[in-house]
């Protein structure tokens, strides 16, 4: 992907590193946006993240403590520490538990970054992401679409 308006989305910093930003910067363009932020603990590719108020971000499960409200998508993988971008509106990839349906309700799982269509009596709903095609076997990717920057549902299901 190429980088644009100062936004690289498949760019990470390290701790050290100059950062191109700062915490919280939402850019864009050609129908997506990402926001950036820094990893509180270690971020994969596609793993859905709570954001907190100061941008710090985790991979979200039922019971890690990151059920903020809001969200967004990593498109690459985030080393902790590490600062990165993540989708917050538009097309992407979105790690999903295997045969998860499209065009229904995401919730949180007990797996950190993965979400599920069918949702449990502790997780929260992912309000603004979904799939756009079925998981097939497996945990893993699939196609979502991201609505303007999602957020967790406050209520547990």
């Amino acid at each position: 992907m190429t980088s644009f308006l100062g936004c690289n989305p498949t760019a990470t910093f390290l701790a050290t590193d100059d950062k191109p930003t700062a915490l919280g910067t939402i850019s864009g363009a050609g129908g997506k946006d990402y926001v950036f932020v820094q990893a509180s603990a270690a971020i994969a590719q596609y793993d859905c993240c709570g954001v907190t108020a100061t941008f710090t971000a985790a991979p979200i499960s039922t019971t890690n403590g990151v059920l903020t409200g809001r969200a967004g998508v990593a498109q690459v993988a985030i080393p902790s520490g590490s600062s990165g971008w993540l989708l917050v509106m538009g097309t992407g990839q979105c790690n999903v538990v295997a045969s998860t349906a499209a065009n229904t309700r995401l919730n949180t799982t007990g797996t950190a970054g993965t979400l599920d269509g069918a949702g449990t009596a502790s997780s929260k709903a992912i309000i603004g992401i979904q799939l756009s095609a079925a998981r097939g076997a497996g945990n893993g990717p699939a196609p979502c679409v991201v609505a303007n920057e999602p957020t967790v549902s406050t209520v547990v299901l």
